[in-house]
């Protein structure tokens, strides 16, 4: 699936003068407030996109161009950051959306599919997690019955740290999802 984003400034010629100076392609796989405010409306101001790893080449030329501290930082007050330590969903890329930026040549962005977005939030759910999952249980079309199966099979027998804890927080989720669908 393709998604067609939304993108205020200075997210458009950020990314312009990023691509722009690439010398070759990049696809980066996308996460966050940055997914949540370009492709599925959530209604924030999101300063960095936060990506999983980059597809093509390295993310060294990425980040000396549009990392936090780069001209073009200082420029535009927006920046790319690598997600150092995360829990998502084993089969994730598979499920990947494609972001329409036909202004781009060399840099392509894919993003979450919304139920990986919400397994994605599991681990640290700030508050911050949990009102970007109570939006996406209004606006994106999340089946708890693909949440728990993707849980059981992709995210929960990969953390042996504390399984218990994320056991309780995806309860919690599923009731708060539950619970958005319904005032809906």
């Amino acid at each position: 699936m393709t998604i067609s984003p939304r993108f205020p400034e200075p997210w458009k010629a950020f990314l312009q003068e990023v691509d722009r100076a690439l010398t070759t392609p990049v696809v980066l796989h996308c996460l966050g407030g940055f997914a949540l405010v370009s492709c599925y409306g959530l209604p924030r101001q999101t300063n960095d996109i936060d990506y999983i790893e980059t597809e093509v080449s390295g993310d060294e030329e990425l980040i000396a161009l549009g990392g936090r501290e780069s001209e073009l930082y200082r420029r535009h007050k927006v920046y790319f950051q690598r997600v150092g330590v995360a829990l998502f969903p084993e089969d994730y890329a598979r499920r990947l959306e494609s972001v329409d930026l036909p202004f781009l040549r060399r840099l392509q962005l894919k993003v979450l599919e919304a139920h990986d977005i919400v397994l994605s939030k599991l681990d640290r759910f700030s508050g911050t997690d949990s009102d970007d999952i109570k939006f996406l249980a209004t606006t994106a079309p999340i089946d708890v019955d693909v949440l728990r199966a993707r849980y059981d099979q992709e995210l929960r027998p990969y953390d042996t740290v504390r399984p218990e804890r994320l056991d309780l927080t995806f309860e919690l989720c599923l009731a708060m999802i539950r619970e958005a669908q319904q005032a809906r």
